[in-house]
């Protein structure tokens, strides 16, 4: 019993790290560039993943509200994942491109989750539904 135990942890242990350090990679990136219609992120690999719109939309808005916009743009324009705001925020953000404010952004997260920009805080609470915050859309490259 205490061997499979023991087998068990270390497989959950080491899956946590692999998740843990391929996160830590994706959010990285190998950085970002810039064309007329906004930034456009990079995997680990050198591969173009991402493009984020080049401002946020003109107002603050409740979740659903944002989610809506962000679709009516048209081609593909999203709110971003939890993932992607952490992204936005290391390669563009931290390095001063992108004119971000330094407040709440909208994710597409069923939580209704949002990152502050400022200190890069990630919150859920379920109240945040009824506050309006930034808003910034991406795209999925092919």
């Amino acid at each position: 019993m205490k061997k499979v135990f023991l087998f068990v942890w270390i497989l959950l242990t080491e899956a946590i790290n692999m998740n843990q350090g391929f996160n830590t990679l994706f959010a990285q990136g190998l950085g970002s560039s810039w064309s007329s219609v906004g930034y456009t992120l990079y995997r680990p690999d050198g591969r173009s993943y991402l493009q984020v719109a080049k401002e946020d939309l003109p107002e603050k808005m409740l979740w659903e509200n944002a989610s809506l916009a962000c679709a009516a743009m048209g081609n593909g324009w999203r709110l971003p994942t939890r993932n992607e705001l952490d992204m936005m925020y290391r390669q563009l953000y931290k390095q001063g491109k992108g004119n971000f404010k330094p407040y709440w952004y909208w994710s597409k997260s069923q939580y209704v989750m949002h990152m502050h920009f400022g200190s890069g805080f990630v919150s859920n609470d379920f109240y945040s539904q009824f506050n309006e915050f930034n808003v910034r859309a991406v795209r999925n490259i092919p």
